[in-house]
């Protein structure tokens, strides 16, 4: 028969503790990535079930972002330029099938 002592029963209260706040903690991360005031309103083919919501959702994401292209026209980015090409190797490099067996 299992013995129980106070430091077994002591662990076991420890992780069933750590458990319950863990599973806290992610449920609450969960529930408030899910709710947010970026939705856009649903969509008619997502509420035929044509296109998940989600996929509409990060569309939509796509299409608010802007990217900003001034930093071409800096001066300090023109003047960057193409390294030197480095020499081609002396001989060959490897082995022209590396799942052959070995001579």
């Amino acid at each position: 028969m299992l013995k129980l002592t106070r430091s077994t029963v002591l662990t076991l209260l420890l992780v069933i503790l750590l458990f319950l706040l863990g599973y806290y903690g992610y449920s609450s991360l969960r529930s408030g990535v899910s709710g947010g005031k970026d939705e856009p309103p649903p969509s008619p083919l997502a509420e035929q079930g044509l296109v998940p919501s989600e996929f509409l959702g990060l569309a939509a994401t796509l299409e608010a972002s802007k990217i900003d292209t001034s930093f071409f026209q800096d001066p300090l980015f023109r003047e960057l330029k193409d390294g030197i090409a480095l020499p081609p190797s002396a001989g060959p490099i490897g082995r022209t099938n590396p799942f052959s067996p070995l001579k």
